[in-house]
């Protein structure tokens, strides 16, 4: 416990990111209000090219050919390959299939870049929820929305995290490639 709750030091809690209010890090100091018409979409690019946006808020349009799922049991057993399409363009949400229709999930998938003038620069959110539909009468719903503060503003070149499935047994990985 004491290991975990060093972790959780290293990271800002926002307590109302989405309404752009001041939150409070673990030391009590106020993070900055993120002001949504300040939001800089071009940070990353492939090719020097800014990431299309084109979605409500200043979000990343995330392709196809940037993501790549994986499944993994934790307990032995054999990788899937996962492949995936884009359901439902406004709201990011893909299906992803893994192996031989072994595995079947509904992800919501977001990445949004703050900036402002004052330290940290730059947070990226990123937003990884799971839907697991392979058993139809038992659809479960995991997730988890991760923050990276950078003190200057600076380039993603990759992502790379995972989700535990299968009531923590196994996962369901995801590695974006943000820049060529």
């Amino acid at each position: 416990m004491k290991h975990f709750l060093g972790l959780l030091t290293l990271f800002p809690l926002f307590i109302s990111a989405a309404a752009h209010e001041p939150a409070l890090n673990f030391d009590g100091a106020r993070i900055p209000a993120v002001n949504a018409s300040a939001v800089k979409m071009d940070s990353f690019a492939a090719s020097g090219r800014p990431l299309e946006t084109g979605l409500p808020g200043g979000n990343y349009r995330i392709t196809p050919e940037m993501i790549r799922f994986t499944y993994a049991p934790w307990e032995g057993g054999q990788w899937l390959k996962c492949r995936h399409e884009l359901d439902d363009p406004a709201a990011q949400d893909w299906s992803v299939v893994c192996g031989d229709n072994e595995k079947i999930y509904r992800v919501h998938l977001w990445l949004k870049l703050y900036t402002r003038p004052v330290r940290p620069q730059a947070s990226y959110e990123l937003l990884f929820w799971v839907t697991d539909r392979t058993q139809p009468r038992r659809i479960v719903n995991v997730g988890h929305t991760t923050w990276f503060h950078m003190k200057d503003p600076a380039s993603l070149d990759r992502i790379s995290t995972r989700e535990a499935v299968d009531n923590d047994t196994g996962g369901l990985y995801l590695d974006m490639v943000l820049a060529h």
